[in-house]
């Protein structure tokens, strides 16, 4: 794609966006690129190095016009997010000849004020972390991304069940309602819902933690589930990239108060991002179980709540079981919590040992055992199918096909109305 127009408001935007940025986001580009962009990337490599602003503008522009845009309109279904300067939208589009939906995330790039700047160089920020880990199962995918006129547009994949906080409410009004959903559909009311749930977070935020990026704003809303039931971490707008031998960061802005880790609530660098990632992961898992908030405010306010210095007194375990609210959770599902909400950064888990927690494993087994009958029951059928392929009659095909379209139908059948009988 050739550049069509010069863009004379990009100085302004890189005004927020560093030199070494603007070097690292090429070199990191460079591995994956080839012909002329790969060229043009390493000369524009040695010309950032003179700290240039106009050409880390150029840079910025390349970066983004470089990939192809579907040639597709999109149809704009509704607005799910607006500001009042009009600096970044979201929207949920539909594709006009695939019928595929997703969330169009747009920033406008040429504001001048300090909101819009802020605005436009985070887009790109999150556009360079999500190239970083593409291909990553349980984390939001960017479809394809462009800039158009003065705004840049990033194109997520759509999660038509929405975000784990809808969920969680819908199953809570079902529940009150005396309407239980289906075993299969229950995400947040079981113990197995929950850690499957779970298990696929911590999946997501290790991924990002293995390509050295903190999400920094881990919260139910944060959390999107697909239509076919995968469970993925989302907006990447707050999160942070950090160096693996020295995972320390500054802290200018918490995303969320009520998630937020409380050396992020006290200090203005933390020693280890992920640590404070493993707090609000704690804080999820809680939710999960309780359905609860577990703060309301600030623990550094003066009127901060009380849980925060009841934990830090008693001990985490003690003092969430004094809240009542555990009594139906499990031993091993406490233990995790109380290990993820430690309040002391040096003995609290990490993603990497939650994933190896007793309560998780259970679930890694059952998929692994899930996987092993499914292969297995496939290498059965397909066994017979070629048995039957082979000894049948040449005039008998038909008739056999049909007869296995009907019985595949009629199993489907029993499925269902064997649910049925049972609610009734």
């Amino acid at each position: 794609m050739c550049i069509r127009q010069p863009y004379s408001w990009l100085p302004n935007l890189c005004k927020h966006t560093s030199p070494n940025y603007c070097r690292s986001l090429l070199q990191r580009r460079e591995s994956t690129c080839a012909g002329t962009y790969k060229r043009s990337s390493s000369r524009l490599i040695c010309l950032t190095s003179q700290n240039s602003w106009r050409w880390q503008s150029l840079v910025t522009y390349i970066l983004i016009s470089m990939n192809p845009v579907s040639e597709a309109p999109l149809r704009l279904l509704s607005r799910i997010q607006d500001n009042i300067d009009d600096l970044q939208c979201v929207d949920l589009v539909e594709c006009s000849a695939s019928g595929r939906r997703f969330i169009d995330k747009h920033t406008l790039m040429t504001s001048c004020t300090p909101e819009g700047c802020n605005a436009s160089a985070t887009a790109l920020h999150e556009l360079d972390l999500h190239l970083s880990i593409r291909d990553t199962e349980n984390v939001v995918k960017i479809e394809r991304h462009s800039l158009q006129g003065e705004r840049l547009h990033l194109l997520h994949e759509h999660c038509g069940r929405g975000d784990l906080l809808e969920i969680m409410q819908q199953e809570i009004r079902l529940q009150t309602a005396g309407v239980s959903p289906q075993s299969s559909s229950m995400m947040t009311l079981t113990d197995a819902g929950r850690r499957r749930v779970f298990t696929s977070i911590l999946r997501g935020v290790h991924a990002l933690h293995t390509a050295g990026i903190a999400h920094m704003d881990l919260s139910p809303e944060n959390i999107f589930v697909t239509n076919a039931g995968v469970v993925k971490v989302g907006d990447l707008g707050h999160a942070r990239r950090f160096n693996r031998n020295q995972p320390s960061i500054q802290v200018l802005q918490v995303a969320k108060e009520a998630y937020a880790a409380p050396e992020l609530l006290c200090h203005t660098e933390v020693e280890d991002a992920r640590c404070a990632d493993a707090w609000s992961l704690g804080v999820i898992l809680w939710t999960l179980c309780t359905k609860r908030a577990l703060v309301h405010r600030a623990p550094s306010s003066t009127d901060g709540d009380k849980l925060f210095s009841q934990m830090a007194e008693r001990g985490t375990v003690v003092a969430l079981q004094e809240t009542g609210l555990l009594s139906h959770v499990s031993a091993s599902c406490v233990d995790l919590i109380a290990g993820l909400l430690d309040m002391n950064t040096k003995t609290r888990f990490s993603v990497a040992t939650a994933l190896h927690h007793p309560w998780i494993m259970q679930e890694i087994a059952t998929t692994k055992q899930q996987s092993r009958r499914k292969s297995i029951g496939s290498m059965i059928k397909k066994k017979g199918e070629e048995f039957i392929m082979k000894h049948q009659r040449p005039t008998e095909k038909k008739t056999r096909v049909r007869t296995a379209s009907a019985e595949i139908a009629l199993e489907s059948t029993r499925v269902t109305l064997t649910s049925r009988s049972l609610e009734a």
